[in-house]
């Protein structure tokens, strides 16, 4: 595997270790990794390897997000042969651009959790195959949502109810 830096690709090396796809640990990898590119990013700043810039006279800003015009877009997605969406959305399955202080918002979640239990309502497994399955699994499946948001008291509550 090689990686572009600054337009320049670095020598090849070997993909030797890693986390299966929807590993629980994943997204927590994933946040320790952006947390450590967030600071490496401050510090290059600060000493002066890399510029910021200001948008409207607001702080400065490294990475930022542009408004396109709607004239733009169709011609981009018309391009790409995409769609193009709105608020809110899924992304990496969170939903973004919805208020985590609404039922609604998590219900996807909740559905989720449900069917995943009636799977293991089957005579194959015994009483402790379920709990070690409730336990690891079904913990996992908020938690990547709730590293982003906070969930009412009402939703903990019916997972907690689900997982019971």
């Amino acid at each position: 595997m090689s990686i572009l830096v600054n337009a320049s690709v670095i020598k090849d090396f070997s993909m030797e270790k890693g986390l299966r796809q929807g590993d629980p640990l994943s997204p927590f990898l994933f946040v320790l990794v952006m947390e450590a590119l967030t600071v490496l990013l401050k510090k290059s700043k600060d000493i002066g390897e890399f510029r910021g810039f200001r948008i409207n006279g607001e702080k400065e800003s490294i990475l930022y997000g542009i408004n396109l015009s709607d004239r733009y877009l169709e011609a981009a997605s018309s391009f790409l042969s995409c769609e193009v969406g709105s608020l809110p959305f899924k992304f990496l399955g969170v939903r973004v651009g919805d208020n985590p202080r609404k039922l609604s918002m998590w219900k996807d979640r909740l559905t989720m959790l449900r069917k995943r239990l009636t799977v293991w309502r089957g005579k194959y497994l015994s009483m402790a195959g379920r709990v070690v399955l409730i336990n690891s699994v079904l913990n996992a499946i908020p938690i990547y949502s709730l590293s982003f948001y906070k969930a009412p008291k009402k939703v903990l509550n019916e997972v907690r109810s689900i997982q019971s």
